[in-house]
C-alpha cells in the first residue's frame, strides 16, 4: 500500500530491510511491482538495527537528485534509540526528513517525527499525509 501510494505521487523509492544487517529489497531503479515478491517474503523476527538502516538510507539519499528526501522507518524503536535520534539530527542537517512509523506502537521517543499506525493497511494513507507535511 505504501509503495502504491508513493508511486502514484511519483516519488522515487527504495526499500531497505534491517535486522542483524541492512539489505536493499528494492533499489531506486527497480519498479515496485517487481520487488513485491521479495518484500512480501520478509518476516519479522530477530533484533532491529534501526541505526545502521537509517544511516545507510541517509547515505543513499545524499546522492539522489530529488530536492525532498524522506526516510520512512517502520520499526518498534528498540534498536539503539540514542544513536537513531542522533542520526535523525544528522539527516536533518543534510536535508533529509526521517519519520518513524510504529505499527500499533509509539516510536516518538526515538524519532523526532513519528506516527503510530494502528493497522498496517492504513500505512499508505498515513505516509502520504506525512509526505505532504514534510514539504
Amino acid at each position: 500500500a505504501l509503495l502504491d501510494t508513493l508511486q502514484k505521487a511519483q516519488v522515487a523509492t527504495a526499500v531497505l530491510t534491517f535486522g542483524g544487517g541492512v539489505a536493499v529489497m528494492k533499489s531506486f531503479n527497480e519498479h515496485h511491482l517487481k520487488a513485491l515478491p521479495k518484500i512480501n517474503a520478509v518476516r519479522e523476527g530477530g533484533g532491529t538495527n534501526d541505526y545502521f538502516a537509517v544511516r545507510y538510507a541517509h547515505k543513499l539519499l545524499l546522492n539522489r537528485p530529488e530536492q525532498r528526501k524522506i526516510t520512512f522507518v517502520i520499526t518498534d524503536g528498540q534498536g539503539h534509540p540514542q544513536w537513531v535520534k542522533d542520526q535523525c539530527l544528522v539527516g536533518e542537517r543534510l536535508g533529509i526528513t526521517t519519520i518513524g512509523i510504529g505499527i500499533d506502537q509509539y516510536v516518538g521517543n526515538v524519532y523526532p517525527q513519528a506516527v503510530t499506525v494502528e493497522n498496517a493497511k492504513d500505512l499508505g494513507v498515513v505516509s502520504f499525509k506525512q509526505i505532504k507535511l514534510a514539504v
